[in-house]
């Protein structure tokens, strides 16, 4: 059997055409647009997970802080796109302005605007602890400190013999008691 085709020279001609480079690919202004409204979707998803996820639980407070930094933090990437969103000019002399790209731009900014508004209504649910605050901040040792500048780092201010562990091939892994100087210069001198 013989397959026939149904489509005549003409027929693949114009559908050629019609599935020219113009057609299939969008243009840069609107991928620009479309990629703007991507980001703003997502960071608008990025907020309802966030605050979906917060439990009450004993770390309650210290969730809320971690909410709050990511809404400042998301509230600040949108003020950047809406600075990345160029100005739309309307030009009465020239009808070959696009209002239809204005439009969109437009658009796109009272979307940013909205997902602004959003925000600050979120960061009103969470209320701030400042009970949490005025408490002293614990500090730990990481369990293998590599050298003094490290241990004064985290807190340990009086000069005396420590352990520590230096990261180099002769030693490998192996700990070290050393002096630590955490007088001179600022402190944080290992002496061996």
């Amino acid at each position: 059997m013989e397959s026939v085709s149904c489509t005549s020279k003409r027929d693949q001609t114009e559908l050629t055409d019609s599935l020219s480079l113009k057609t299939i690919l969008p243009s840069r202004r609107n991928v620009n647009t479309r990629r703007i409204l991507n980001i703003s979707f997502k960071l608008f998803l990025l907020v309802l997970l966030t605050i979906m996820e917060s439990q009450a639980d004993s770390l309650a407070c210290e969730q809320k802080e971690k909410h709050r930094t990511v809404l400042d933090l998301v509230k600040e990437l949108i003020s950047k796109a809406k600075n990345l969103q160029p100005d739309c000019v309307h030009d009465p002399k020239n009808p070959s302005s696009n209002s239809s790209e204005c439009g969109a731009k437009e658009r796109v900014s009272a979307f940013l605007d909205i997902a602004e508004n959003l925000i600050d209504g979120a960061k009103e649910n969470f209320s701030t602890c400042d009970e949490a605050r005025d408490l002293p901040k614990v500090v730990r040792l990481p369990e293998k400190p590599i050298d003094c500048s490290e241990i004064l780092e985290n807190g340990e201010g009086k000069s005396g013999e420590y352990v520590i562990w230096p990261r180099n091939r002769i030693l490998n892994d192996l700990q070290l008691k050393v002096y630590c100087d955490m007088d001179t210069d600022g402190g944080g001198w290992t002496v061996i």
